[in-house]
């Protein structure tokens, strides 16, 4: 209901969907949706959906939205500050110690 209200206020579903969070709102739906056929016609004991329910919840605020999308870019800079240069070193001294022995 929450997803259909927001669409009529933005006046369509192309509009609707034109955020990145809208989009993944609509696809967690179309899941729920899926998931709650498949069960209720007995083709799976098992309700696969229930772990995107987090998400749902953590999506409706804006501090975790920012930290998601923020996050894969933190992880990406900080594997480039450290990890790298690090395995430059090792490089170093793996190839200093074949050399001496």
């Amino acid at each position: 209901a929450d997803v259909g209200m927001k669409m009529l206020y933005f006046g369509s579903f192309k509009d609707y969907v034109s955020k990145e969070w809208q989009r993944n709102y609509v696809a967690m739906i179309f899941l729920f949706v899926v998931d709650t056929a498949v069960f209720n016609l007995g083709l799976c004991p098992v309700r696969f959906s229930r772990p995107i329910r987090l998400f749902i919840a953590a999506g409706r605020h804006r501090d975790v939205r920012r930290l998601a999308s923020f996050l894969p870019k933190m992880c990406e800079d900080l594997l480039n500050s450290f990890a790298l240069p690090m395995l430059g070193v090792l490089a170093f001294f793996g190839v200093l110690c074949v050399r001496i022995y």
